[in-house]
């Protein structure tokens, strides 16, 4: 994850510690899914939405035979 994006996650994670939908007992997972992602505070959806427009940017630089999840880049001497 490049170290943007990481600094935006941790943003997140800390906004949704803080956050009313956590302290009632939800999931991280639940807080961040409709309905419950409407009652979190603004900075949170803010917050949450430059993370996936982070994650997004990065993803589309790279070419798809090149993705981060792709087996070639597993195998030693792919880049040659």
């Amino acid at each position: 994850m490049p170290s943007s994006c990481k600094e935006l996650y941790n943003a997140v994670v800390e906004c949704l510690r803080a956050s009313d939908c956590i302290k009632n007992g939800y999931s991280p997972a639940e807080c961040i899914r409709m309905p419950l992602k409407e009652q979190l505070p603004a900075q949170c959806q803010n917050l949450l939405h430059a993370y996936g427009e982070c994650k997004l940017s990065f993803k589309l630089l790279l070419p798809p035979s090149l993705s981060l999840q792709s087996p070639r880049l597993l195998r030693p001497g792919c880049f040659k």
